[in-house]
């Protein structure tokens, strides 16, 4: 993980679908491999707004239309909105993955998910028409795969 430049200066647009944050930990023994760290099923969710970035801090939504693989809910954001969700920690090592599902817009400047343990900050985009620092971001998927569409990232 990469310590979190400062951003303040850009204008970023987020509209994302997020459901599930998985963990895959492959020395873990098959029947606990896959830990869901947060899918949104509860029907409720604390986001607070990312420091000096959330440009929109009540652009987003608990959603039960348009969900991924017909879940009960969706978060939705658009706007140019940066979210931050507490979780409990999670312990990880050489064999993680985290997987997201997310269905993207078009337009958008940045489309992406952040992990942080409070001190550095990894960042994902998987599409957005911006052009990324890659000291700061992690942009493989950018631009790669379909908008108006759910995945796997």
């Amino acid at each position: 993980m990469k310590k979190r430049k400062g951003l303040s200066n850009r204008l970023f647009r987020f509209w994302l679908f997020l459901l599930f944050f998985f963990l895959n930990i492959s020395s873990l023994p098959a029947e606990i491999r896959f830990q869901t760290i947060e899918d949104f099923e509860s029907g409720y969710v604390n986001l607070l707004s990312y420091s000096n970035e959330d440009q929109n801090p009540t652009a987003w939504e608990l959603t039960s239309s348009d969900t991924y693989n017909n879940s009960a809910w969706a978060l939705r954001l658009y706007g140019n909105t940066w979210k931050l969700q507490m979780i409990n920690p999670v312990v990880v090592d050489s064999g993680a993955v985290f997987q997201v599902a997310a269905k993207t817009s078009t337009g958008a400047k940045i489309q992406g998910v952040g992990f942080s343990d409070g001190n550095n900050v990894l960042f994902y985009s998987f599409a957005g028409t911006q052009t990324l620092n890659i000291e700061e971001w992690v942009t493989v998927y950018q631009g790669a795969l379909n908008a108006l569409e759910w995945k796997r990232f």
